[in-house]
């Protein structure tokens, strides 16, 4: 259950960041909230958490089958939250929201996950940065859990030091806008420390480094953390977050706390579709709520409540079928296309040529590979030797 309690408790954090702080400042028009809650570490954490159960999983069976079920399960959620994100925003421009609608540009840039590749692009949502981030870091473990040199009991910690050094040293030389420059933000550099601390700590639980070296690796990270950054209030607070994160990452919780499993798992198991709905919807929910009077605290209420929501849908009618249709389903219907697309290909350039049988009087004197004289065999045997390493036989 500890794992399920660190993914509310970041997801919420999320959430109400969004709500009682960026909302107001991006929106003045709102005014205070009654409640604060500033430090930016509910996505910091998912994505360290992401980390440490990709070097969990990424193991188990064929590298291409687990990248394949991980992008089946995030990429159409997203792609459907992309679009009624928007859909949403159009309509409230209708209804005079002062939020700015997004370009069809910035939509196809955000469909096609190039938000940070791509100068002057907009995210439909602000929340969406962590995806191609998540993305790539899947295709890299897949690709990596294929070399033999990732098994060596070196490679775990060099592998975790290296996210944390190699982006500030690329942050050195990306001042200047430039080709560095996209790919440090295209990549989402600035934030691999915290895919660094998520292997340490998976190299911790399987006993390849001491305790003492996972802290090493934690402070780094929590330094490089505040370098990216600046922001020396969230990363204390993330600093908080990782001891959380150590005690589900120990024994199983028992006691007390065992009676909050069955809220925190279902929580838990909504918390990406939650995500993907808490901000601009929020957004949008709390302008047009102030817009009828009505105060701080119920838009708080309504806004987590329309998270929940949403994120509930967004997972029960999208994450799940279509994770479902694409890693069960979608492979047979792939070998039943690629099997009509060979036969149009053959019936549209023919069969393969087939090599001709040399006449019989061409072939005395040669022995099939059971050294019978070739004239002594029928014409359907000849056929079947097509291929057959023939020999000079004597002339008797």
């Amino acid at each position: 259950m500890g794992w399920d309690v660190v993914r509310v408790l970041a997801i919420f954090s999320v959430v109400l960041e969004h709500a009682t702080t960026a909302a107001p400042r991006g929106f003045p028009q709102l005014g205070p909230m009654p409640v604060v809650w500033d430090p930016l570490i509910g996505a910091n954490t998912m994505l360290l958490i992401s980390a440490f159960f990709v070097c969990v999983t990424v193991r188990r069976g064929r590298p291409r089958a687990w990248w394949w079920n991980r992008v089946a399960r995030l990429l159409p959620t997203y792609l459907v939250a992309v679009l009624v994100t928007y859909g949403i925003t159009w309509l409230g421009t209708l209804l005079g929201s002062p939020i700015t609608l997004p370009s069809g540009k910035d939509l196809l840039a955000n469909l096609f996950l190039l938000q940070g590749w791509v100068d002057g692009v907009r995210y439909v949502d602000n929340s969406y940065w962590t995806l191609p981030i998540q993305l790539f870091s899947f295709t890299v473990a897949a690709l990596l859990v294929r070399w033999s040199g990732m098994h060596r009991r070196w490679s775990g910690p060099v592998l975790a030091w290296g996210l944390i050094v190699g982006p500030l040293v690329v942050r050195a030389w990306v001042d200047h806008p430039g080709w560095l420059s996209h790919v440090y933000l295209g990549l989402g550099l600035y934030r691999w420390q915290l895919f660094g601390m998520g292997v340490a700590l998976w190299l911790w639980t399987r006993g390849r480094i001491s305790f003492g070296h996972l802290a090493l690796v934690f402070s780094c990270g929590l330094l490089a953390e505040y370098i990216q950054d600046g922001d020396l209030h969230s990363t204390k607070a993330l600093g908080v977050m990782l001891v959380l994160v150590l005690l589900a990452a120990g024994p199983e919780w028992r006691g007390p706390a065992r009676h909050l499993a069955r809220p925190m798992s279902w929580l838990a198991s909504i918390s990406f579709g939650m995500y993907l709905a808490n901000q601009q919807l929020g957004y949008e929910l709390a302008l047009g709520m102030h817009a009828i009077g009505l105060g701080p605290w119920w838009r708080l209420a309504a806004i987590i409540g329309m998270t929940v929501g949403a994120g509930w849908l967004l997972t029960r009618f999208v994450e799940r079928p279509t994770h479902r249709w694409l890693v069960r389903e979608f492979p047979r219907h792939a070998r039943t296309a690629r099997g009509w697309l060979s036969t149009r290909w053959l019936l549209f350039t023919g069969p393969p040529a087939v090599p001709e049988v040399a006449p019989l009087d061409d072939l005395i004197g040669l022995v099939d590979e059971h050294g019978r004289p070739v004239e002594a065999i029928g014409a359907t045997d000849a056929i079947g030797t097509v291929g057959h390493d023939w020999v000079l036989a004597p002339r008797s």
